[in-house]
């Protein structure tokens, strides 16, 4: 019986993981790394690996939206996108998470995994602007990874400080073959390769119940970006008649989350995240509007997440949560000199539902629940119990105790609203709008 519990763990645990990129906190607004320690937030701050109860495995998707999408190019009529039901996109690029605790100081463990798979996408009527003209295409996209992995390890330094070390690598080739919509003739073919590699750290320090502080640096990370674009009737400079960009970019301290975290009753937990993303300068891309290589318009950029944790009882909470996610990718400008900003390529990623309009703004609201008690764990009272006639010193020993529960489930609504415009004199003058109402769900397993 213990044999076929352990393998039914084992079973479900591999199912969390071969979800394994959304958010990791959607309904308190991503602020992430001062809150409670969970194995999928410790992507976000490592240190979280140590400071686990429990052993714990978990992951976070929002598998139903509705969205609105508009793209307006000059001189041409809006194109919108509008969808709803199952998003897929979202259900396969699910963050999950995975820490198994070593001993009651050191935790290990898995927050992605890219199996070396390939996957075929086919979206229909994509919009896709070359040299200033509008074309309706049909696309499939032939992703190709060649593996990824990222791993955390946390070690609790004090009873309430702790320090963790994250190691991301990850690389993946796509060709997309464009025709045009309806037809099978090629339009446009595009290859990108991708490889990066990402060293970084983690902080947690927690001196009472009632404040906590957090930090995230991302010290070290190689990035190596090549695309290859090829146009159907054009005659094009490169290798194999392509036009080609390649980029090996190496940069230290690429980016600081800070977070803190205040609980000024039992009940009531308050959470701030400030993120600081250094823009990747020096990268290169393909500009369709002159198809030629250019230099991206990369910049700065500061984010910031909120939310509210109300605890109801002892297993159920209410969550509320905001936050503001600017671009690190500029306008770009035309003619000699100038660099490529936000256009089509970025685009058509966003409208096949691969990335995010930016910048955007979010707010959402749900409930989470814990149940399911933990074999040996001590109830409430229990606790109450251990505690009385204990001594408090100066230098207070934070205890931390044994989860009692060991599922939980988090549920609720987010509404997201982004808008971009670029000018007359910007690489692709556009406008840009996305509408998205989403229904995020996570759930995690304590063992």
């Amino acid at each position: 019986m213990n044999y076929l519990k352990r393998t039914k763990n084992w079973i479900i645990l591999f199912l969390l993981l071969s979800s394994a990129n959304t958010q990791a906190s959607p309904l308190t607004g991503n602020a992430t790394v001062a809150s409670a320690p969970t194995a999928i937030g410790a992507d976000t701050n490592p240190a979280f690996a140590a400071m686990l109860g429990r052993s714990e495995a978990g992951f976070s998707l929002a598998p139903f939206t509705s969205e609105v999408y508009d793209l307006r190019y000059p001189g041409y009529e809006t194109v919108e996108k509008n969808s709803n039901g199952i998003d897929f996109a979202s259900i396969l690029g699910a963050k999950g998470g995975f820490v198994y605790k070593v001993n009651r100081r050191f935790g290990l463990g898995i927050t992605s995994f890219v199996p070396p798979v390939p996957i075929t996408v086919k979206v229909k009527d994509l919009p896709l602007f070359v040299l200033g003209q509008k074309n309706s295409i049909d696309a499939e996209i032939n992703a190709k990874p060649k593996g990824g992995v990222t791993m955390v390890m946390g070690f609790e330094v004090s009873p309430i400080f702790a320090l963790g070390f994250k190691l991301m690598i990850r690389s993946i080739s796509a060709d997309i073959i464009a025709t045009e919509s309806g037809k099978s003739q090629e339009a446009a073919t595009i290859s990108y390769e991708d490889t990066i590699f990402d060293v970084s750290t983690g902080i947690l320090f927690h001196p009472s119940e009632k404040f906590s502080l957090g930090a995230s640096v991302s010290i070290f990370s190689v990035a190596k970006q090549g695309i290859q674009v090829n146009v159907a009737g054009l005659d094009m400079s490169g290798e194999g008649g392509g036009l080609k960009t390649q980029s090996n970019l190496n940069v230290a301290l690429s980016g600081l989350i800070l977070g803190v975290g205040i609980r000024p009753t039992p009940q009531l937990l308050l959470l701030t995240d400030f993120e600081y993303r250094r823009g990747p300068r020096g990268q290169k891309d393909i500009s369709l509007s002159e198809l030629r290589e250019k230099e991206k318009d990369a910049y700065d950029s500061f984010h910031f997440r909120g939310g509210v944790e109300i605890a109801v009882s002892a297993s159920k909470k209410l969550l509320f949560g905001g936050q503001y996610e600017p671009s690190n990718l500029g306008p770009g400008g035309q003619g000699d000199g100038s660099k490529t900003g936000f256009g089509p390529l970025q685009a058509m990623l966003v409208y096949a539902g691969q990335a995010e309009l930016m910048p955007y703004w979010a707010v959402a609201g749900g409930m989470s629940f814990d149940f399911g008690k933990l074999p040996d764990s001590k109830s409430l009272e229990e606790r109450e119990e251990s505690k009385k006639g204990k001594k408090k010193s100066r230098k207070r020993e934070r205890e931390r105790e044994d989860p009692i529960h060991k599922w939980n489930i988090t549920f609720g609504l987010r509404y997201q609203k982004a808008s971009l415009g670029i000018d007359d004199d910007g690489d692709q003058p556009a406008a840009y709008a996305q509408t998205k109402i989403s229904l995020p769900l996570m759930c995690s397993m304590r063992f």
